[in-house]
C-alpha cells in the first residue's frame, strides 16, 4: 500500500564508515545530534555494505532502528535506467527491510546460478552431440 510520507526534517544519507564508527560507539552525541536535526536515510548499497559485514550486520541494522532511518531508492525509468526525478521511501523497520534485500539478492544469485547451470548444460549436450557425430 502507498501513501504519502511528509517528512519534517532535511534529509542526510551516511556514509558506510560513520555507521561503521556508531557501531564501534563512542560517537553516541553526534548520533543523537544527527538524528535530531536530520532524517537518516539509507539505500540498497548501504544494505549491500552491511551484508558484507557478516556476523555484524544485526549491529548495523540496530543503529539504522535507533537512528530511526527511512530507506530510499531513487526510482529509474526501466530497462533505460534514466533517473526520474523522484525517490520511493520506506520507512518499515530496518530489520523488515533488511530480510526483503536478503531475499532479493538470494533470488538474483538463484536465477545466475540456474542461467549458469542451464547454460553449462546446453554445452555440454552440444559437445556430447558433437562426439557423438
Amino acid at each position: 500500500m502507498e501513501y504519502e510520507l511528509k517528512i519534517e526534517k532535511p534529509l542526510a544519507y551516511l556514509d558506510q564508515n560513520i555507521l561503521d564508527l556508531f557501531v564501534k560507539g563512542g560517537a553516541d552525541g553526534l548520533m543523537n545530534e544527527i538524528s535530531s536535526n536530520f532524517q537518516i536515510v539509507y539505500s540498497d548499497e548501504t544494505l549491500k555494505e552491511i551484508r558484507r559485514s557478516g556476523e555484524n550486520a544485526f549491529k548495523f541494522i540496530e543503529i539504522l532502528k535507533q537512528l530511526e532511518a527511512y530507506h530510499i531508492k531513487i526510482n529509474v525509468e526501466e530497462g533505460s535506467f534514466l533517473i526520474k526525478g523522484d525517490a520511493t521511501v520506506n520507512s518499515s523497520g530496518a530489520e523488515f527491510i533488511y530480510q526483503d534485500y536478503l531475499s532479493r539478492e538470494r533470488a538474483e544469485e538463484d536465477d545466475v546460478l540456474a542461467a549458469g547451470n542451464k547454460e553449462g548444460v546446453q554445452n555440454s549436450v552440444s559437445a556430447d552431440d558433437h562426439r557423438l557425430m
